[in-house]
């Protein structure tokens, strides 16, 4: 570590899920002694909320472009795309 703030990813010894390790040095006034404080934090908990938004980005997406075409047929008709609408 040498002084330096620095993060990892490594699997789990204990079952093999994937761990975020994050280490950062800490100054305490009157110590010589170098210290440094650490944090691990299984992967799945770091991603969780991101990987919530980023499946409801995608569904918004997916309704919002469905919404668009059924907009757009009902606006214009459907003669535009096909030659034979009944």
């Amino acid at each position: 570590m040498q002084g330096n703030a620095f993060q990892i990813h490594a699997e789990s010894p204990d079952n093999g899920g994937k761990l975020f390790y994050s280490f950062v040095p800490i100054v305490i006034d009157g110590v010589t002694t170098p210290w440094s404080i650490g944090l691990v934090i299984p992967e799945k908990t770091v991603l969780a909320r991101s990987n919530a938004i980023l499946k409801t980005s995608i569904l918004i997406s997916i309704v919002s472009i469905f919404l668009i075409v059924i907009l757009f047929f009902l606006i214009n008709g459907c003669k535009h795309f096909f030659y034979h609408c009944r």
